[in-house]
């Protein structure tokens, strides 16, 4: 489940996230500004991503903590989609990246 959102097939989901916006009338440059900083909590969250896996001895539990955010994020872009909300579901989303991707590269 969670290698659908950060994995191979991240970019799936990004075609999916323009479709909808898109469709829930949020302008082109809105789309675009979430999905940005969206991408920037990714590789901003990857470098305290990997001390903090080191430190926690219970992986399972970030890796439960990061499916739990991306779960959240998509609650919010499905019920919510307006912008302000919209930008908050992908920072989210993005720094689910910096606890998912070191948990399960070990």
């Amino acid at each position: 489940m969670a290698e659908l959102f950060h994995g191979g097939r991240a970019d799936r989901f990004w075609v999916l996230c323009v479709f909808l916006f898109g469709q829930s009338g949020l302008v082109h440059e809105h789309v675009g500004f979430a999905l940005t900083a969206g991408g920037l909590s990714d590789v901003a969250a990857q470098l305290p991503g990997g001390p903090l896996t080191d430190a926690v001895r219970r992986k399972r539990l970030l890796v439960a903590i990061g499916i739990l955010m991306t779960a959240a994020s998509a609650i919010l872009l499905a019920l919510w989609p307006n912008f302000p909300i919209v930008l908050v579901a992908e920072i989210l989303h993005g720094a689910t990246g910096g606890i998912i991707g070191p948990t399960s590269a070990r």
